[in-house]
Parts: C-alpha cells; structure tokens; sequence
C-alpha cells in the first residue's frame, strides 16, 4: 500500500472554487474587463487539473 501524499489537495480544491465565485459574482455584474476572461478560462482548467488529480489519489490509495 503506498503512503498518502504529505499535502492535501483540500486547499487547492477550495482555492480553486472561491476564485471560480468570485469570478462568476463579477461576471454577473457585468462589469467584467477582458482579462477576467482569461482568468476564468485559467480557473475552469485548474479545476479540472484538481479533480482529475483527486480522482487520482483516491483511485492509488484504493490499489
């Protein structure tokens, strides 16, 4: 069985989901400049990059 990894992925999860919120509250508002395009591409990403990683540390922690 392999050793969990020393740094949870809880952090990185809720980090990812409160700029997600704060992003989709100032889109809402319509006062979103350009840029914060390019960040919510940049965050949507990094959430699938946390999960797939997720799923892959409870998928190696199972074997």
């Amino acid at each position: 069985m392999r050793k969990s990894p020393d740094r949870p992925i809880w952090p990185l999860l809720s980090a990812v989901t409160l700029a997600a919120a704060i992003i989709s509250y100032i889109r809402s508002t319509g006062a979103a400049p350009v840029g914060m395009e390019v960040a919510l591409f940049a965050v949507r990403w990094l959430g699938i990059a946390a999960f797939a990683l997720l799923g892959r540390l409870l998928f190696r922690s199972r074997c």
